[in-house]
């Protein structure tokens, strides 16, 4: 089973994409967190992340 996420950022009431150093951030506490529950994080081409279980 797997679960895609976009990494975003609000700025002025704006959502936008997050930029690469900050969805490599994200993915490595997902990968943190989720470590206790066999969980993994990899972060995509097109920069969405792909968590699995």
């Amino acid at each position: 089973m797997s679960l895609r996420l976009v990494p975003t950022t609000m700025r002025r009431f704006q959502v936008r994409r997050a930029p690469p150093e900050d969805a490599e951030w994200l993915k490595r506490v997902l990968d943190r967190e989720g470590e206790r529950w066999g969980t993994g994080a990899e972060l995509q081409p097109d920069g969405t992340i792909a968590v699995t279980w």
